[in-house]
């Protein structure tokens, strides 16, 4: 990209001796920036065509020289900017002109490729290539919202504020004709990128700290009677789909009160049916701790058979852990469960990650009299 240098006499600040300043206009993708070059002349001997002082001008010799001399030191700061290879702007090569030392700017587009860089890295490692393509998913559209409400390629990672998120909410509703439930996991992928930034301190605030997500009600259609007993008649050709209905009509009509699925109940009574069914692996060890106490550690991993809209299908990991100490004709029960969850598990509810972090856990008491009315 070409950089513009233009000299300008600014006619209308005089000075008392009828002099008037040149200052130096610097554009670079179309961004300016101007500053004084010390210089002043009589704004009658500027040939601003050929950008000179004419000859009758008193040291005009002098003056061209050092402006001259200055679109050199401009030229010079630009060119070694290029030879690096990396981004920067118009305020870069003046801080190198002058000087200065150069502190990297940051953007938006170019850190969310260098952080997709580092994540590719960690696929089939700590991620799967899905996980890392609906990241990229993102970048795009934030790339393509840059452009569309700023007209530019990027924007400054340090000017990111509330307002940018409620823009790019925006335009992913307005322009690419997102559901409010794709906004949301759009938002919140984008979320992590932010605070990556604000670790490496790039970002002086999280832009994300005022900002809420809407709540998202999600509609859950039960079959009837009729419909459960015709699917459960049915016999499907594709071993998949017989799979996935033999997993679909294998539930609890009734409640089962914490004896499947764990303690928190995410999956009470089979409400992931008429979904993406539910796979539940769970391990759990019973420590005696003495003759009359006992631990229970159980701990489940919940994922879907069927993939969400997404591509998601993991749903999270719940700890139950319950202690239980017997004394003579009654007993003390307590108990405490965690609910670890994955971004699955927030699409398959409907709910966002904020509105999650306050109910994911429980702990419990109870209280176990066994009184002997016969001996």
């Amino acid at each position: 990209m070409k950089l513009n240098i233009l000299y300008i006499v600014s006619k209308t600040k005089l000075n008392k001796k009828g002099r008037c300043p040149i200052k130096c206009r610097l554009t670079y993708n179309k961004i300016r920036h101007h500053f004084a070059t010390g210089l002043f002349i009589n704004p009658t001997n500027w040939n601003s065509k050929q950008q000179l002082v004419k000859p009758r001008e008193p040291d005009s010799e002098y003056i061209n020289n050092q402006l001259s001399l200055i679109k050199t030191k401009i030229n010079k700061a630009f060119l070694m900017l290029q030879i690096k290879e990396e981004r920067f702007n118009v305020e870069d090569i003046y801080s190198l002109y002058k000087g200065d030392k150069t502190q990297k700017e940051h953007n938006v587009v170019d850190y969310f490729e260098s952080y997709l860089k580092k994540l590719k890295t960690l696929i089939n490692i700590d991620i799967k290539q899905v996980t890392w393509n609906k990241f990229n998913y993102i970048k795009k559209d934030v790339k393509s919202f840059v452009k569309w409400q700023f007209k530019t390629n990027d924007y400054p990672l340090k000017k990111l504020e509330l307002q940018f998120l409620h823009d790019f909410e925006y335009y992913l509703k307005v322009v690419k004709k997102q559901k409010q439930i794709t906004i949301n996991k759009s938002l919140q992928r984008f979320r992590r990128v932010v605070r990556a930034a604000l670790a490496e301190n790039y970002l002086d605030k999280d832009p994300f700290t005022l900002y809420k997500t809407k709540t998202v009600r999600v509609e859950v259609v039960f079959l009837s009677p009729e419909e459960l007993e015709q699917l459960e008649q049915h016999e499907f050709t594709q071993r998949r789909l017989q799979l996935i209905k033999d997993l679909f009509v294998f539930f609890p009509l009734y409640g089962t009160n914490h004896k499947f699925n764990g303690f928190m109940d995410y999956f009470y009574v089979g409400n992931h049916a008429n979904s993406i069914g539910l796979v539940d692996i769970h391990v759990s060890a019973n420590f005696k701790l003495s003759e009359t106490s006992s631990l229970m550690v159980k701990a489940l991993n919940f994922s879907g058979e069927q993939d969400l809209p997404s591509g998601e299908n993991a749903l999270g990991t719940e700890i139950d852990i319950v202690f239980k100490k017997k004394f003579k004709g009654y007993a003390l029960v307590a108990g405490y469960s965690q609910m670890f969850s994955s971004d699955g598990m927030y699409e398959l509810k409907g709910i966002t990650e904020d509105a999650a972090a306050s109910g994911q856990n429980w702990a419990w008491a109870m209280l176990v009299i066994k009184p002997k009315f016969i001996n």
